[in-house]
């Protein structure tokens, strides 16, 4: 096991991105993706991978980037992990929606229920009195 460059704690072999450039190793989470939205990036970038630090510009025009003092993730994951979330976004989405409208639907039934309640039990007196002549 290795340590992740970005949180310095110990990084799997199956759960780390190595950077193309300096070789540091870095948790999938701490460069702002998920071992799923990795994977879907194509071979070749995958294998060309940059970390933050790596992609900055350099300075004075020597090989040495830019670093800043302390690393922080990208604050919104990249597209392929983005779009891996839709499916699930959507189907949460699809359950709340579908809830809403079952409890639209038995509130009118419930109303349209009571009613026909409220005009049988008022006509009554009515069947009654008819019951009486009779």
């Amino acid at each position: 096991m290795s340590s992740c460059f970005g949180c310095q704690q110990l990084v799997s072999v199956t759960d780390k991105i190595c950077c193309f450039d300096c070789k540091n190793n870095f948790h999938y989470g701490c460069v702002g993706y998920t071992k799923t939205s990795f994977s879907r990036l194509t071979a070749k970038a995958k294998s060309n991978w940059k970390c933050p630090a790596c992609k900055l510009p350099t300075k004075n025009d020597d090989k040495s980037p830019v670093k800043s003092i302390s690393y922080s993730p990208p604050p919104h994951a990249p597209l392929p992990s983005a779009a891996g979330n839709l499916d699930e976004y959507f189907r949460s989405m699809e359950v709340s929606l579908l809830s809403k409208l079952k409890t639209e639907l038995v509130s009118l039934i419930e109303d349209k229920i009571l009613k026909d309640i409220q005009k049988k039990v008022g006509a009554i007196p009515q069947v009654k009195a008819h019951l009486d002549e009779v």
